[in-house]
């Protein structure tokens, strides 16, 4: 479902007057005029990733491709909205982290971001580094999901030969799900 459709879904009543879930960010996003900043959103974005609330985590994290959507050219708000989701990456739980798998998937493969602009991103080796950190971890799980979430983006890590190493060492694994990730990012 497109973010566009989600959002004119929860964005009227039938006496065409504006009604939002509670606590929620799709307001953020409702307006059709670019007359709001992509700064102060990216503000309301962290502040929901800062939550303690899982849910309100979540409706942030899906907000992001649409922020990136709306403002492509930005330089400036992409580095700092691709740093915060690895951050995010490397410190939330597992469940998190699979929604983040699916979120940069979406961002770095379906030319949300367009190839000129991506290689204008500076951050893009400081965040392989974050999404990579987690294969050094001791959690078989969240090693499964940044596999997956590398192999998703191969040709961002195409020429990154500690990436390769560490997804070879990944081959050993006697856990099954890193074992079939690991497969995934080689084939």
């Amino acid at each position: 479902m497109k973010m566009s459709s989600m959002i004119n879904s929860f964005n009227y009543n039938t006496n065409n007057t504006h009604i939002y879930p509670p606590n929620s960010l799709f307001h953020l996003f409702a307006n059709k005029d670019k007359d709001k900043e992509g700064t102060s959103i990216l503000i309301e974005l962290d502040r929901g990733l800062k939550s303690q609330n899982p849910g309100q985590q979540y409706e942030a994290i899906l907000f992001f491709p649409y922020l990136i959507e709306n403002y492509p050219n930005n330089v400036v708000l992409l580095n700092t909205s691709i740093l915060k989701l690895a951050d995010l990456f490397r410190s939330a739980n597992n469940f998190i982290k699979l929604c983040l798998q699916k979120i940069f998937i979406q961002i770095f493969n379906n030319n949300t971001i367009s190839s000129k602009v991506l290689s204008q991103l500076s951050c893009m080796d400081e965040f392989l580094k974050r999404v990579y950190s987690i294969l050094l971890s001791n959690d078989p799980i969240a090693r499964s999901i940044t596999l997956r979430t590398l192999g998703g983006i191969p040709h961002l890590i195409k020429d990154q030969l500690n990436i390769h190493h560490g997804i070879r060492n990944c081959m050993d694994s006697h856990h099954k799900q890193e074992s079939a990730a690991t497969l995934f990012v080689l084939d």
